[in-house]
């Protein structure tokens, strides 16, 4: 029951050579993961994500691994956006549609689908489930920088954030917003926004009291 892990993460600059072992690209990579950390504050890393074509940076320090879906034990009676229970390394772990949960859509299944398993420090063994993962960001790098308030954002790049921002129920889990250098200001990906995961499971808490 327990889901292939994937290194995290999966960065897409990283290519595996021909004839190179399974072993010796994990290895490969956890080496610059390692060095990625101790060039850089562990609060400037991110990790890229893709969630119903939303560009998403996750704080580092609040995330723990990346999998691969598994086998999901449905829970009867619960919100649509819990997907169910699945084991990871034999704990039984919570999987959350965050797309649903945002009322964005429901996931769709796909070969480049994860899910981020959230940290223990969280308070409680949970997985959200992303689009794609599209690698480790340091947001105090060339390649990206933070877009300030007078600058113009891309009205169509943008628009979801604006209203999730003015009216959305999770606008508190909203932070920075950062531009990727070198791509065409129409490319879905040249925009991404800080999404903040712990005050997206208050803000859940909350919600429930308030519900019953």
């Amino acid at each position: 029951m327990n889901p292939t892990t994937d290194p995290l993460p999966a960065l897409a600059a990283v290519q595996t050579p021909k004839h190179e072992s399974l072993q010796a690209f994990q290895q490969r990579l956890s080496a610059k993961i390692l060095a990625a950390q101790a060039q850089s504050s562990m609060e400037l890393l991110r990790l890229h994500v893709r969630v119903q074509g939303r560009s998403m940076l996750l704080a580092l320090p609040e995330t723990n691994q990346v999998v691969e879906p598994g086998t999901l034990l449905s829970v009867p009676l619960t919100q649509p956006w819990l997907m169910g229970l699945t084991s990871v390394r034999g704990e039984l772990t919570s999987v959350i549609d965050l797309g649903l949960w945002m009322g964005w859509g429901a996931a769709v299944a796909t070969p480049a689908s994860r899910w981020v398993i959230l940290a223990a420090s969280l308070g409680a063994p949970c997985a959200i489930a992303v689009d794609a993962v599209l690698g480790l960001v340091n947001v105090n790098a060339g390649q990206w920088q933070r877009v300030t308030n007078d600058a113009q954002q891309p009205a169509a790049s943008m628009a979801w954030l604006h209203h999730e921002q003015a009216q959305g129920v999770a606008a508190p889990c909203w932070g920075e917003v950062y531009q990727q250098n070198n791509l065409p200001a129409q490319a879905a990906q040249a925009f991404a926004c800080d999404f903040s995961l712990s005050k997206m499971l208050k803000l859940n808490a909350f919600l429930s009291v308030e519900r019953r």
